[in-house]
């Protein structure tokens, strides 16, 4: 069985901004080869949005 892509920690580090400026060159070359890495890479980035947005509207609810 093969392993999901998304077991590949480089996924969320990339889209947190958390990779090294050379393993974010290496990753970004990869990505333009591989559609279904740059599809978990979109995914990836709207869920994080989506978190951020909630939490954000969340944390303005508390101080209201």
């Amino acid at each position: 069985m093969a392993e999901s892509i998304w077991n590949d920690p480089r996924i969320t580090a990339y889209v947190l901004g958390d990779l090294s400026d050379e393993e974010k060159t290496k990753f970004e070359n990869e990505l333009g080869s591989d559609p279904e890495l740059s599809d978990a890479v979109a995914e990836a980035r709207g869920v994080t949005e989506q978190l951020r947005t909630h939490f954000a509207s969340e944390r303005a609810a508390v101080l209201d």
